[in-house]
């Protein structure tokens, strides 16, 4: 027995084998902290080995690796599937260059490895860099490895509606919106209280008319500061008075406990040419 361990021991530090991968996690998403040791994984003989290294603001920063097959449905389905323009952003990108989310194995996106590729969020400016080899080969090097934190967010409990959630981000997230409707005729206002995560979702569906809404275009063109705000933990209010493109925002961050009260809503005075209407009239200040 004693004579094999010696030749265990040469076996296991043996360097990656033909037909494998080195696979791994070392990386953060929303709060969590996913690690697994480096293995060698057995793969299927069409794909190839994929490092991929990511930076996306509240949201994800670290390293993974492994089987082409496999890093495709963990990038798609357990990282860019947790955010809507997360999802949309890239897959707009590989639209651009004849590709798909769909492709089972990045067929095409090999052509991309070794790059940079940056893109915008409602959070910040994203960044994802992936390296491409055959199998068998080893990546000890990576051109690019963003660090993960050393540890998982503490949870905040958070006022959602009228109940409260544990929001694994680590902080609660509230926003207020308001302005003169599309028609110029009344005043629109919404109020979105819950886990950051789902109010990047809400504001991506409001401000790119996938979700219906009367709000005026100023304030659509202007929602995606609010994201960039939030995902730096903090609080801050928008106010522009332009007539009938007047709108406002708040929105507040920078809590763990899910005490933000908000702010008490603008009341938007803007023009109407007709003295017989019951909303209000423009003015220079309120």
């Amino acid at each position: 027995m004693f004579a094999i361990l010696p030749l265990i021991i040469f076996l296991f530090t043996l360097p990656l084998t033909e037909g494998t991968c080195k696979s791994f996690d070392n990386y953060y998403i929303l709060g969590e902290l996913v690690t697994t040791s480096p293995s060698d994984k057995v793969c299927d003989p069409a794909d190839q080995c994929v490092y991929v290294s990511m930076d996306i603001p509240a949201f994800a920063v670290g390293s993974f690796s492994g089987c082409s097959g496999d890093i495709h449905m963990r990038l798609v389905v357990g990282v860019l599937s947790k955010r809507k323009d997360l999802h949309d952003g890239v897959q707009r990108f590989l639209e651009k260059n004849n590709m798909s989310l769909t492709y089972p194995r990045f067929s095409r996106l090999s052509y991309y490895g070794d790059q940079l590729h940056r893109f915008n969020t409602f959070s910040g400016e994203g960044r994802i860099f992936l390296h491409f080899s055959n199998q068998g080969e080893e990546y000890t090097r990576p051109a690019i490895e963003f660090k993960p934190p050393a540890a998982a967010a503490n949870p905040a409990t958070c006022t959602v509606g009228s109940g409260k959630k544990d929001c694994f981000e680590g902080y609660c997230a509230m926003v207020e919106v308001g302005s003169v409707s599309k028609d110029g005729k009344s005043q629109v206002t919404k109020k979105i209280q819950d886990c950051p995560t789902k109010v990047y979702d809400e504001l991506y569906m409001i401000s790119g008319s996938y979700t219906p809404t009367d709000f005026n275009q100023a304030l659509l063109d202007d929602i995606k500061k609010i994201g960039i705000i939030c995902s730096q933990k903090k609080t801050h209010t928008e106010l522009s008075q332009n007539g009938t493109s007047s709108f406002y925002w708040h929105v507040d961050c920078a809590t763990t406990s899910g005490s933000s009260v908000g702010i008490k809503p603008y009341a938007l005075y803007f023009h109407t040419p007709h003295n017989y209407f019951s909303f209000p009239v423009y003015r220079d200040s309120l």
